[in-house]
């Protein structure tokens, strides 16, 4: 999982963070919020099929995590999963040949991530919507990452998950919502180039995520979900 951290205080469907007031602030419209955030490497999505190796800083974040959570104690967590959960990977104990998902042991380590993670997330009983994975463009010809079969392989893996561990957690269809003739599409909700790169947002797509997020944890608050 990738992330970036920074912490703010505005409102839920504001786009733009803002300095954070103190926690006796009496407005209910307004939200501690933080994005617990690690990523494997400084590059973006790989191109190519090449496998990624473990390394000593890929097991640092249930420490970054931990620490986070147990500071800032948020009450709602999104989490958003993508690309880097489908790359190649080895691992001394899978033997030399490189496996991605699909396969069998594969599916059943990510899976184990996943748990570990939201048995993190949930320490200070905070609640999670687990986003499904958007689909990607096509690119290097269809490989690695880039290939569609992984995308819908992953977002079989989440609904599994939540099978496994919906008293946990609520999944919500990011993919439907942004890729709603089940392809990859620039334009969206009158929008052009929401994802200049195949995978990643724009700030306008941001914004109007933003709001969608916002809308459907504030209405499910009132309904009890």
């Amino acid at each position: 999982m990738r992330l970036r951290q920074h912490a703010s205080e505005a409102p839920l469907v504001a786009p733009s963070p803002e300095a954070r007031p103190s926690d006796s602030s009496p407005n209910p419209a307004r939200v501690r919020r933080t994005d617990i955030t690690w990523k494997v490497s400084e590059q973006d999505i790989p191109e190519s099929n090449f496998p990624s190796r473990p390394d000593s800083s890929s097991d640092e974040w249930p420490r970054i995590w931990a620490s986070e959570i147990e500071s800032y104690e948020p009450d709602v967590i999104i989490v958003l999963v993508g690309g880097w959960d489908t790359t190649e990977r080895i691992f001394p104990d899978w033997g030399e040949r490189p496996r991605t998902i699909g396969d069998e042991i594969y599916d059943d380590w990510l899976i184990s991530e996943y748990e570990a993670a939201l048995d993190l997330l949930t320490s200070h009983d905070a609640r999670v919507v687990w986003l499904t994975a958007p689909c990607l463009a096509v690119r290097n010809d269809g490989m690695g990452v880039w290939d569609p079969a992984r995308t819908v392989r992953h977002n079989q893996i989440l609904r599994h998950f939540e099978k496994m561990r919906g008293a946990d957690l609520e999944l919500l269809d990011l993919n439907s919502k942004v890729c709603p003739s089940g392809e990859f599409t620039n334009e969206l909700a009158g929008m052009e180039r929401i994802r200049p790169d195949g995978a990643h947002f724009s700030n306008e797509a941001e914004d109007w995520l933003a709001e969608w997020l916002a809308g459907h944890i504030l209405e499910s608050d009132r309904s009890g979900i």
